[in-house]
């Protein structure tokens, strides 16, 4: 079940936290992801992993300093994970030179 706003849902004792993929991006995608997870319970009832364009040079930091400022932060960070993948297409490139980069 996905909880957004300031609904709180109670965790359930022995159960793991639910596996979350979060796909950031150029283009305020990356902030407008951060906004959603806002009181999320990251760590103990979400284990997330972020997607990240192995050229996005600005996303994983934002992520980690934004979610440096929480107070669970301390045992966060250590659980954070990034995946990093090659895009198919830069930003702003066309669809024919893309061609060759795939």
């Amino acid at each position: 079940r996905i909880g957004f706003g300031k609904r709180s849902h109670q965790a359930i004792p022995g159960r793991r936290p639910v596996k979350t993929l979060v796909v950031l991006g150029s283009g305020g995608h990356t902030m407008e992801m951060l906004q959603l997870l806002r009181g999320w319970e990251l760590g103990t009832k979400y284990e997330v992993t972020f997607v990240v364009a192995a050229t996005d040079t600005t996303s994983q930091g934002k992520v980690e300093a934004v979610l440096a400022e929480r107070a669970d932060a301390q045992d966060l960070m250590p659980t954070l994970r990034f995946l990093k993948l090659p895009r198919s297409r830069e930003v702003g490139q066309s669809y024919i030179s893309s061609v060759a980069t795939t």
